[in-house]
């Protein structure tokens, strides 16, 4: 009986007619996000080319940067692959958006590169906690896991810390910003997926679920939830009534 592989990540395009699904043994495709049926498939398990990474939609939705060993895989709404290979730090957690890559290592600070030619930009030393680190659609703001099971956004241009979120009881594993720039979601240890107004700091809504991977929609109205446990299904909620919308079997 064949298994079906983890799931690695998930994205809303901005229209949010499609949800952009990556599993650990390479295979990525777009689904229908209301019906769970698939409308795309952009790579196989056999030829590998989406292991383990983030994805993330260009604000157009015609263009997907997806992570890989070798550095970024751009793939163009034709089907056609670009690698940009970049000096990425073993071990490190990398953040994707369409304009900036950047990866981040415990007690070595963060270090970003413009996504389309790789031309370095910044690298600054933070006080950080373990990973996720996570950008905004444009790549204009990081966030970044902090110590004591906080969070902080950070201005990616400059470098600048903008906020710091609080209420998460133990670590956090995961980060997602809307595509709007609006909102932004975490998902932690104490098997909480809370939901927050980055301008003003305030939570929206908190959902007891024990959460592998996360993903806002584009204006932070809906959150996709996979479990921790590794099984396929994937979970979405209406973050104003924190109530499922549905549950779908990868």
């Amino acid at each position: 009986m064949p298994v079906t592989p983890e799931i690695a990540s998930v994205a809303f395009s901005p229209d949010s007619k499609r949800l952009l699904v990556s599993h650990t043994n390479g295979s990525t495709e777009i689904r229908d996000p209301v019906s769970g049926v698939p409308l795309e498939m952009l790579a196989d398990g056999a030829k590998g080319n989406f292991p383990n990474g983030q994805a993330a939609f260009s604000p157009d939705g015609k263009l997907i940067l997806a992570e890989t060993r070798r550095g970024i895989v751009r793939v163009f709404d034709a089907g056609v692959l670009d690698v940009r290979p970049l000096p990425l730090r073993r071990g490190a957690a990398l953040a994707v958006s369409v304009e900036r890559v950047a990866d981040a290592l415990r007690g070595s600070g963060i270090q970003a590169w413009q996504a389309q030619s790789g031309q370095p930009l910044k690298e600054w030393k933070v006080q950080m906690g373990f990973p996720p680190v996570r950008f905004n659609a444009d790549g204009t703001l990081l966030a970044t896991a902090s110590p004591g099971n906080n969070f902080t956004v950070w201005n990616a241009v400059t470098g600048v810390p903008m906020a710091t979120f609080s209420g998460h009881t133990a670590a956090i594993d995961e980060l997602e910003f809307s595509q709007d720039s609006a909102h932004i979601a975490s998902a932690g240890q104490d098997d909480t997926v809370r939901v927050w107004a980055i301008k003003s700091g305030r939570l929206l809504a908190s959902i007891p679920r024990p959460a592998g991977r996360i993903a806002l929609n584009p204006d932070g109205s809906r959150v996709a939830v996979t479990p921790r446990a590794g099984l396929p299904k994937l979970e979405i909620f209406d973050v104003q009534f924190r109530r499922e919308g549905r549950g779908m079997v990868l």
